[in-house]
């Protein structure tokens, strides 16, 4: 049996973990869908949107860690900053969630999620989206027992 994982915001020394995990939830929605995008240069756009949660006031980057390494990020963003100003909530999105196929069923995602839900609050979040790859239906069953519900659909060509 493996420790519990800690739930913390990302710190620097963080970013090669992160962006391994970044990288295997995208070839876990390849496995998926083979038509999911990988574009060129996904390493440096990934490591840009590291670098940002890090920094933007708006974000919030956390890891699981389990003492020996990571096993699970959040990236959270709370949007509509005119919005706030004229005393309407935001929106908190987050934007994704991912934990190590062998740590799932722990309680780690859901520990990650209240990591940015307390993010979300702080910050004025009122709604809070997750967008969800049709194909993965695993993480559609996460979000609806967590109380989310379909909202709406994006189409693409």
């Amino acid at each position: 049996m493996t420790e519990a994982a800690l739930i913390r915001p990302t710190r620097a020394a963080d970013c090669p973990g992160v962006l391994r995990l970044w990288l295997d939830l995208i070839e876990y929605h390849r496995r998926l869908d083979p038509d999911y995008p990988a574009p060129p240069g996904i390493r440096e756009v990934l490591r840009n949107e590291i670098e940002r949660g890090l920094r933007a006031r708006g974000c919030r980057l956390g890891v699981a860690d389990t003492g020996t390494e990571l096993v699970g990020f959040v990236f959270a963003e709370v949007t509509g900053g005119e919005r706030r100003l004229r005393g309407e909530s935001g929106v908190g999105w987050v934007h994704e969630l991912y934990v190590d196929p062998a740590q799932r069923r722990r309680g780690v995602a859901t520990a990650l999620l209240a990591f940015a839900c307390e993010f979300f609050e702080a910050r004025g979040g009122g709604r809070i989206s997750v967008r969800v790859e049709n194909e993965n239906e695993d993480g559609l069953q996460f979000w609806l027992h967590r109380g989310f519900a379909e909202r709406e659909r994006i189409l693409t060509r």
